[in-house]
C-alpha cells in the first residue's frame, strides 16, 4: 500500500506504473514524437498564415479585390462546367429535343391553318345568315325553310382533312 501511495506522488510515473521499463521508454518516445509532431503542425500553420497574408498583399497591390476573385472563380467554374462531357451531352440532347418539338408544333400549326382555310363558313357569313332569319320573321315556318336549309348546308359543308 505504501508503494502505491509513493507512486501516486510521482504523477509522471503513476499512470505508467503497471508497465515494464522497456514499455515505459517506448511510451515516452511516442509522447515525445507526438509533441514534436504537434510543434511541426503549429509551425506549418504559422507559415501558411504568413503566406496567405503575403498573397493578399500582392492581390491588393495588383488591384484585385475579393469580389473580383469570386467573379473570376465563378467564371472559371462555369467554363469548366460548360466544357464537361455530361453538360455537353445534356445540352445537345435538349437542343435536339427542342428542334423536334419545334418541328412538331410547326406541323400542327400548318394542319390547323389548312383546316381553318377549308372551312367555308366564316363569321361574317354566319352573321349574314342570322340577319336574314331575323328579317324574314319567325311567324311563317314555310318561308324560313329554304333559308334555314341553306344555313344548315353551309354549316356542315367542310371538306375532309388531307394530310
Amino acid at each position: 500500500f505504501l508503494n502505491l501511495i509513493q507512486d501516486m506522488r510521482d504523477a509522471s510515473t503513476w499512470p505508467l506504473a503497471h508497465l515494464a521499463s522497456s514499455e515505459i521508454v517506448s511510451v515516452e518516445g511516442k509522447q515525445e514524437e507526438k509533441a514534436q509532431t504537434e510543434d511541426e503542425i503549429q509551425a506549418l500553420r504559422q507559415v501558411l498564415l504568413a503566406k496567405e497574408q503575403y498573397a493578399a498583399d500582392i492581390r491588393r497591390q495588383l488591384g484585385m479585390s475579393p469580389l473580383g476573385n469570386i467573379k473570376q472563380s465563378i467564371s472559371k467554374g462555369w467554363q469548366e462546367v460548360q466544357t464537361s462531357a455530361p453538360y455537353v451531352r445534356t445540352r445537345d440532347s435538349l437542343s435536339h429535343a427542342g428542334q423536334v418539338t419545334s418541328a412538331a408544333m410547326s406541323s400542327v400549326g400548318v394542319v390547323i391553318t389548312r383546316r381553318l382555310a377549308q372551312m367555308r363558313y366564316t363569321h361574317s357569313q354566319f352573321l349574314h345568315s342570322i340577319f336574314i332569319i331575323k328579317e324574314a320573321g319567325f311567324g311563317s315556318s314555310t318561308s324560313l325553310k329554304p333559308e334555314i336549309f341553306n344555313i344548315r348546308s353551309t354549316l356542315y359543308t367542310v371538306e375532309p382533312l388531307s394530310y
